[in-house]
């Protein structure tokens, strides 16, 4: 009976050995093919291991299938650990900490500031032309009712009156700027270039929001201005975060179904902004909250004036 346990302990060693041993020559012929020199497909330098050291490309690629060129889409910029889900919850959640690890050089692992500002932009304008405005009637039409109703006044001795349809309370940023274009194309008496007006005006709007970029460093350079250690620069990546920011809350808006708490989310929307940009002031310039708080009023003040100014000089020249 001992010589039969001591034959089959002897034998479940031998196996464990042999596992051990042709693990660790897998192992050593893995870790020898990783090793290899290899040319990189992108800038031509030898290199070793998964990734180029010259252009941080991988050495290892394969021919991709639609389907696998989706996937890798999705999982490359939608993953939970992406570069641009990490920037999207830095810029919500923690103020100011974008531009902090810009300043401190921490590029890799956050969407540039200007890619990040021409992103969300874009698609603000293209998703706000695509919805529309379901409270705003056609601008054609209103230049008609326009005319007819004055020519009506015009012959007739009774007062005739042009009923609009009422305006919900749906507009938020984006009724309100239809509003404008639409009144301004009313103002065309023969309703020729309603049509061109309309088109020239939301062309115009990207122009005067990112005009709004180097105004904000300007105002923050004015306050800091005893500062030695903030350039204009770094009030500019500065601004980039905070409309970016912006943005991203009017894009929210405007994919809201209209309900009649509208007006109170434009409200909150803000208030919230008010205090992240006194919150970002705190944490990047590393102020107290009293200047924190003097520096957002400051800013806020001339900031709005300016694009509403702006926005009329637009609406003028259309």
């Amino acid at each position: 009976m001992e010589c039969y346990i001591n034959a089959i302990v002897e034998r479940i060693i031998i196996l464990l050995s042999n596992s051990y041993i042709l693990m660790s020559h897998h192992t050593n012929e893995k870790s020898h093919h990783t090793e290899e020199n290899k040319v990189c497909p992108n800038c031509g330098s030898i290199t070793t291991g998964n990734y180029c050291y010259q252009c941080g490309q991988e050495t290892h690629l394969h021919s991709d299938s639609f389907w696998g060129l989706v996937m890798h889409f999705v999982g490359h910029y939608f993953h939970y650990d992406s570069k641009f889900w990490m920037t999207v919850k830095a810029m919500l959640f923690h103020p100011g900490r974008l531009t902090t690890a810009y300043w401190n050089k921490q590029r890799m692992r956050y969407i540039p500031p200007i890619s990040l500002y021409i992103f969300i932009s874009a698609i603000f304008f293209l998703t706000n032309s695509l919805v529309g405005n379901p409270d705003t009637v056609d601008i054609n039409k209103q230049t008609d009712t326009h005319q007819v109703t004055e020519a009506t006044t015009h012959t007739t001795t009774h007062e005739v009156t042009t009923v609009t349809p009422p305006q919900s309370s749906n507009s938020k940023l984006r009724t309100i700027l239809n509003r404008m274009r639409t009144n301004a194309a009313v103002l065309d008496s023969d309703g020729s270039h309603s049509e061109q007006m309309n088109e020239h005006f939301f062309h115009m709007l990207p122009r005067v929001f990112f005009f709004m970029i180097p105004l904000m460093a300007s105002l923050l350079s004015v306050w800091f201005i005893r500062r030695k250690d903030t350039f204009f620069a770094n009030n500019v990546i500065f601004s980039l975060h905070f409309q970016s920011l912006l943005f991203t809350l009017m894009l929210v808006l405007t994919l809201l179904p209209t309900s009649s708490i509208d007006n109170y989310l434009t409200l909150f929307m803000l208030l919230s902004t008010t205090v992240y940009f006194a919150i970002s002031v705190k944490n990047v310039y590393a102020t107290g909250w009293f200047s924190a708080i003097l520096c957002t009023l400051f800013t806020t003040f001339f900031y709005l004036l300016t694009l509403l100014i702006a926005i009329m000089f637009v609406v003028v020249m259309l």
